[in-house]
């Protein structure tokens, strides 16, 4: 168990410094429970568990910080994702998120709403100021080869960032490749490894190819505790 638990924070620390989650954007379905998810996953990073069957909590950066979310991953056997989360960040960042999402079969997607309270300095008042914004995001996740031992996905991803007047701030959109190897290897279920590219521009600023385009690179697995 001693082991277990120091591998545990070298996988945390190092996730901290580096990488984090399965998908780029919020995910509607909820971690089952009893296990423990770490996401080495460039450009984000996270860790979180599953509790009861309907909760789900961590710190992830898609996710906004520490979150707990609430939901289901099917109703009447019909695989029909919901939840909701809200997460908080140092009390500087707050945000509330909806998202709905059904698997069918090959393919998997969903569609999601997130609004965020950010506490910025307003150096002409000498005050914080809070700033609001909206997000909508949405992804399809598609299966083109199945394996014995590991399954092959593209995973397409966007979202639009908007200020709390609805004026459009900027957009994301990922391209990138995911390969689940089913084999357990020691404490781990499973590994998924991750490549590609996200592209994310505000909209009236020139496109910088240095800046603006990122590779999606990294890694995820989990680990039953209970």
């Amino acid at each position: 168990m001693k082991k277990v638990l120091i591998l545990a924070c070298i996988i945390v620390i190092s996730t901290v410094l580096t990488f984090s989650s399965s998908f780029l954007t919020p995910n509607a379905g909820v971690i089952e429970e009893g296990y423990l998810y770490f996401d080495t996953f460039n450009p984000a990073w996270g860790i979180k568990w599953g509790l009861f069957g309907f909760l789900e909590t961590g710190i992830s950066q898609v996710n906004q910080g520490a979150y707990l979310k609430a939901g289901f991953n099917e109703i009447n056997q019909i695989p029909l994702k919901f939840s909701v989360f809200y997460s908080n960040t140092f009390n500087l960042l707050s945000s509330i998120s909806a998202i709905l999402g059904y698997d069918f079969g090959n393919i998997y997607s969903d569609i999601g709403i997130l609004y965020s309270q950010e506490k910025q300095w307003n150096q002409d008042n000498s005050q914080y100021e809070l700033i609001g914004n909206y997000s909508t995001f949405a992804k399809a996740s598609i299966k083109i080869i199945e394996r014995e031992e590991s399954d092959s996905y593209i995973n397409i991803e966007g979202s639009l960032n908007l200020s709390e007047d609805f004026n459009v701030d900027n957009y994301m959109m990922a391209f990138y490749g995911v390969q689940n190897f089913k084999n357990r290897a020691w404490i781990f279920e499973g590994i998924n490894l991750y490549a590609g590219v996200a592209i994310k521009n505000d909209f009236d600023t020139k496109f910088n190819l240095a800046e603006n385009i990122s590779v999606v690179l990294g890694l995820s697995t989990k680990i039953k505790v209970f």
